[in-house]
């Protein structure tokens, strides 16, 4: 009877600590059991595409997302646009499908360290640029704005998706990021900025101009 008593004592306090960090998982989405599930999946998603799987690769960095967006989006659900903002459409091109297997198969520790997002925006930045570099803008766009989502606060991923939409002439969608921009405290100042520096004077920059500041925030810290 005692052994069953200390058993029972130990499955309560199991649940007990199994149970909190659920309740956690959604009370503080950025909680230590949130980047856990994150790493888990990123992980999974590396280990995937160095075995050459595209599309699961890609569905593994999905998830990682959307529990991060969670977290790191959560105290701007009102902003947040109707359709599904970790549901890309990837091209079909199998050298570009390549090369994003290649860039997060070599992922290293390194490229996900930073605490506030695990590395995410980053990933999705450095995609983003594969994908300009192989001529497909609307995919840029997307891959853009995950890098975003993932680190709201970050003011140069703002910055180069209206760039990207300036350079190919998207102006409504120019004007409507420069809105948005003006909701982050650390980020619209940098926004104002490049409409002094390039919306006034008619002359975008290269996409990725942001690059340098990027790695030194994901890869300095």
């Amino acid at each position: 009877m005692k052994i069953k008593t200390i058993l029972l004592y130990i499955l309560a306090f199991i649940l007990l600590v199994f149970g909190s960090e659920i309740v956690n998982l959604f009370v503080d989405p950025h909680s230590h059991m949130s980047q856990i599930l994150d790493r888990y999946f990123i992980n999974k998603s590396i280990s995937l595409a160095k075995n050459g799987d595209f599309d699961e690769s890609m569905q593994n960095l999905s998830i990682a997302s959307k529990i991060n967006i969670f977290g790191e989006y959560s105290d701007y659900f009102h902003l947040r646009p109707d359709k599904d903002i970790s549901n890309i459409n990837f091209s079909n091109n199998p050298v570009l499908k390549e090369q994003f297997v290649q860039y997060v198969a070599n992922l290293s520790d390194a490229d996900l360290k930073l605490p506030e997002d695990q590395g995410l925006g980053f990933v999705y930045y450095n995609l983003a640029l594969i994908a300009w570099n192989n001529n497909n803008p609307n995919l840029t766009e997307e891959l853009m704005r995950m890098a975003m989502y993932n680190n709201p606060q970050f003011a140069s991923f703002h910055t180069e998706l209206i760039n990207v939409y300036f350079r190919i002439g998207e102006g409504v969608k120019v004007d409507e990021q420069l809105s948005y921009c003006s909701n982050f405290i650390e980020a619209k100042t940098l926004c104002g900025m490049y409409i002094d520096d390039s919306i006034r004077k008619n002359i975008p920059k290269e996409v990725g101009y942001m690059s340098s500041e990027v790695y030194r925030h994901y890869l300095k810290q």
